[in-house]
């Protein structure tokens, strides 16, 4: 009972932290916009844009899905009706969840539906976020040769590249020797608490398991190209969302603008990133010359893009596995 307490206190002091740190952005991204003409910018969006941006996200993420089969692997592979809905659940639980927690939701369901390990399943999405955030990573560094970049995202691009070496080291050693390094300190665990001997015993080889795709070269080269292909695809909503509003900037800066808003996703916010998300869109369009009113209104309307995008493919979802969202196990870890 007292540990479930301290979970929970745990649990509302990470809400309230990011609740409070997606405010102070939010106020900062907004404190010199003209309210007015802002609402006008809102008015004049043409819909037939946000229709063709809310399609082609739903490709992406689609081909999202595709690639978290291929991390996964297995004989016989998953279905990729499973893979999508239970990803997609997973990403409408983010929209009400802080700190990306419906990655968990998402892992929780793929083994309730495929039967495949949680350890097995938060290792590939952990692997899919690093490949992700390095050609992210890449991409901002790439445009910052060319472009003018705040200082503040300088900075960040620094200290990211080294987060991420790191991990990509310490997870390729895992993948390679995760068995031999991790099997000495379960046993240690399992002698001093027996009860847990059955849980732990084939972590490791589930581990290793997640970790297929650094360790064949093959995979490896298909996670790549279908990075590419999903962080292209992705794009191209940004920018019909642009055109909606009639910012007549370049897909180059519809990439930039989209990595930027994806890295933020690392750092600490309220549920759905209300705030964080408008301040990092804003920063993102600075090196553009677009600030302002301009800035926070394509901010805002791209974030509802993407609400609608992942709401309605997530409900879709939850309609096919006949899941209820009152449902508090379907959430749960």
């Amino acid at each position: 009972m007292l540990l479930s307490e301290r979970r929970a206190g745990r649990r509302l002091l990470n809400l309230a932290f990011g609740v409070v740190v997606s405010a102070g952005l939010g106020y900062l991204a907004s404190k010199d916009v003209d309210w007015s003409e802002l609402a006008t910018r809102l008015r004049e969006a043409r819909p037939g844009y946000l229709v063709a941006a809310l399609t082609v996200g739903a490709l992406a993420a689609l081909l999202k899905a595709v690639r978290w089969g291929v991390l996964l692997g297995g004989d016989p592979p998953i279905r990729l009706r499973v893979l999508f809905t239970t990803m997609m659940i997973g990403y409408l639980a983010n929209n009400f969840l802080p700190a990306r927690a419906g990655e968990l939701v998402r892992v929780h369901l793929l083994q309730r539906e495929a039967g495949v390990s949680r350890v097995t399943g938060l290792t590939t999405v952990i692997v899919e976020r690093l490949v992700d955030a390095v050609f992210l990573l890449c991409l901002v560094a790439g445009v910052s040769l060319a472009v003018p970049i705040p200082m503040p995202i300088r900075q960040s691009i620094v200290a990211m590249a080294v987060v991420l070496a790191i991990l990509t080291i310490l997870l390729f050693a895992l993948s390679r020797h995760g068995e031999s390094w991790t099997r000495p300190m379960i046993t240690r665990v399992q002698r001093c608490v027996p009860r847990f001997a059955s849980k732990l015993g084939d972590v490791p080889a589930r581990l290793v398991a997640g970790l297929g795709m650094m360790r064949r070269r093959r995979t490896g080269a298909v996670v790549l190209l279908m990075t590419v292909l999903i962080w292209m695809a992705e794009g191209f909503p940004v920018l019909l969302t642009m055109r909606s509003l009639n910012i007549g900037l370049s897909f180059t800066a519809a990439l930039f603008l989209l990595a930027v808003i994806s890295l933020s996703a690392i750092l600490p916010a309220g549920p759905g990133a209300v705030g964080s998300y408008e301040f990092f869109a804003v920063l993102g369009l600075a090196p553009f010359g677009i600030s302002g009113s301009r800035a926070l209104g394509l901010a805002l309307v791209l974030h509802v893009v993407n609400y609608c995008t992942v709401g309605a493919l997530g409900l879709a979802s939850l309609w096919m596995d006949g899941l209820k969202l009152k449902r508090p196990a379907d959430f749960t870890v």
